[in-house]
């Protein structure tokens, strides 16, 4: 992700907050995403604020891999690009609440994923369609 300070307006978890920083990720983003899939899983299935997701972060995984590679084109690169951010803010090092104070740390992360979700999710049906043909 190539932002790396926090503002004030960052503090805002909403649509705004994730379309604009959705708007900086690159090719080069997906693929630093797909590169740390195994930690990016990890984080979803051992994290109270993250397990919930679970599911929903291993189809957006499945969609984001296949689109890298050429096998699913059918998504336009802006919802690819909010999809891409929901996992960057996971993995960045900086957060608005740090990751290593336990309880709360991933809560900014969750909260931030559930919007990606929510923006992507007419995607995901779509891709999940796809697959059912």
């Amino acid at each position: 992700m190539s932002t790396n300070k926090l503002s004030a307006k960052d503090l805002q978890f909403d649509e705004a907050f994730v379309t604009r920083h959705a708007g900086e990720m690159t090719p080069r983003d997906l693929n630093d995403v797909l590169e740390k899939e195994d930690e990016i899983r990890k984080d979803f299935s051992g994290n109270e604020f993250l397990v919930p997701f679970a599911d929903e972060a291993a189809l957006m995984l499945a969609l984001l891999k296949e689109y890298q590679e050429g096998k699913y084109v059918d998504v336009p690169f802006n919802v690819v690009a909010v999809a891409v951010f929901g996992f960057a803010y996971l993995i960045k090092p900086i957060d608005v609440i740090p990751d290593v104070i336990e309880t709360i740390g991933f809560a900014d992360d969750a909260a931030v994923f559930r919007i990606c979700l929510s923006l992507v999710e007419p995607a995901l049906v779509e891709y999940v369609a796809s697959k059912e043909v």
